[in-house]
């Protein structure tokens, strides 16, 4: 899936629910430069291929679980990583906090709470 065209900070945006993708999508793009994958390998690559500034991670991806990828992005990119789950557990939460996310936001999701979680990348940004 591809980016807009316009300057701003890169946010990635993983969850395997395309409907998911493309409202985030569509509420972030007037500020944001925004990247949608449904997998980890997916947004590997995209980690890979662009500096960003903001990760939003789906908790349960299909066959993998969000949490699982953590490691993996840390190792790509220093970008916040926000959990995004509709499965709202203590044992969810508590894994969250051992992966060292930064913020944990529940589904359905408050723009203003995802505004919010994002305001210090756009402070950063200028």
């Amino acid at each position: 899936m591809g980016a807009m065209r316009r300057s701003g900070p890169h946010i990635l945006i993983v969850d395997d629910d395309p409907a998911v993708v493309e409202a985030l999508t569509a509420a972030l793009k007037g500020t944001y430069i925004v990247h949608g994958a449904a997998t980890g390998e997916e947004a590997c690559a995209i980690l890979r291929a662009h500096l960003i500034a903001a990760i939003i991670l789906d908790a349960l991806l299909g066959e993998e679980h969000g949490l699982d990828l953590v490691e993996r992005f840390r190792k790509l990119s220093t970008a916040p990583i926000l959990i995004l789950t509709g499965h709202s557990t203590e044992d969810l939460a508590i894994r969250a906090v051992r992966a060292k996310v930064d913020d944990y936001l529940r589904k359905p999701l408050d723009l203003r709470a995802l505004h919010a979680a994002l305001s210090p990348v756009r402070e950063r940004a200028g």
